[in-house]
């Protein structure tokens, strides 16, 4: 009698490393960690990971694995979780981690990079390759997109500049746009008129985030790039026709650009004739009110306008007595 001969074991399959996540605040890389374990993520310190945002939840959203994988979970945060070329999550809503991503939290992007070898360099390679930097330029009544050559741009006058801005205003070579890391950074180059970021004068290089004002003597310009995902642009637009900033019509022909992919909702205005690269930085501004404050600020302003009608009919039914 044959003995039974033992049956091959196939070897387990091993589970999938974590995905890299680096925290990014005005394109400056402040921690990166590996998972290895459920990672919960938020302002409050009991955190896996503590994030320094104001506009963060105390506990904004968790990275836990998921069957063979890993998935990004809001855990009901405010201000809801950003994903890049992707939704907006809001409570327990999730996205599989199986490509790299972004995700804004606030004003912090954390940048999920997956752990796949050869495959994620690739990935990564072409995310980086995929910003497409450009600026929206309003100069001598005109308006235009222009793209801006990575990794060095030269903005300028003369024919050497990579960017050109036909105005006596701007310099031959008047500034350059770099990319760092995961952003870009702006530095005059010695221009006559000099360069400004909003308000500021630059004195040395600075950092230049999407959807930033730049002035080059009278060139107006907006820069933004793909790298950094846009909050809900819908939501952003619905605030400007509510604050009388944008007509219906406006709004219509910029969902119109949106829906097409024509750029991010700043771009889009700017171009339309809307606003200036400033006054849109301003409007933008003027959106990111918390719901919260917004509502009660509606509240404060119904009950005054009750209570004002109230006191005018008390005062005719006086008079009239």
């Amino acid at each position: 009698m044959n003995d039974p001969q033992p049956q091959p074991q196939s070897a387990p399959t091993p589970a999938p490393a974590g995905p890299h996540v680096r925290v990014i605040q005005d394109h400056r890389v402040l921690r990166e960690v590996r998972v290895t374990r459920a990672l919960r993520i938020g302002r409050l310190p009991d955190n896996d990971l503590v994030i320094e945002d104001e506009l963060v939840s105390g506990y904004h959203g968790r990275i836990e694995r998921a069957g063979p994988g890993w998935r990004y979970t809001d855990l009901g945060s405010t201000n809801g979780s950003i994903v890049s070329a992707g939704p907006t999550l809001h409570a327990q809503e999730s996205v599989p981690l199986d490509e790299d991503l972004q995700i804004l939290l606030g004003k912090t992007v954390l940048d999920v990079r997956v752990q796949d070898g050869a495959a994620a360099a690739e990935r990564t390679g072409a995310a980086e390759a995929s910003l497409r930097p450009r600026v929206v330029a309003v100069l001598g009544g005109r308006r235009m997109r222009l793209p801006v050559k990575e990794p060095r741009a030269v903005l300028g006058r003369g024919p050497g500049a990579d960017v050109v801005l036909d105005h006596a205003s701007v310099s031959q070579r008047h500034c350059e746009i770099r990319r760092e890391g995961a952003g870009f950074v702006v530095a005059d180059l010695g221009s006559t008129n000099g360069t400004r970021l909003g308000v500021e004068r630059l004195t040395a290089p600075r950092a230049l985030p999407s959807g930033s004002h730049l002035i080059l003597g009278e060139a107006d310009l907006l820069f933004v790039h793909d790298g950094t995902p846009e909050p809900d642009a819908a939501a952003k637009l619905d605030r400007l026709v509510a604050q009388r900033r944008v007509g219906r019509a406006a709004a219509a022909a910029a969902r119109r650009e949106l829906q097409r992919g024509a750029g991010t909702l700043g771009e889009v205005l700017v171009l339309a004739g809307a606003f200036t690269p400033g006054a849109w930085v301003e409007a933008a501004a003027a959106t990111q009110l918390e719901p919260e404050a917004a509502i009660r600020s509606r509240r404060r302003a119904v009950l005054a306008a009750v209570l004002l009608a109230g006191l005018a009919v008390l005062a005719w039914l006086l008079a009239t007595r």
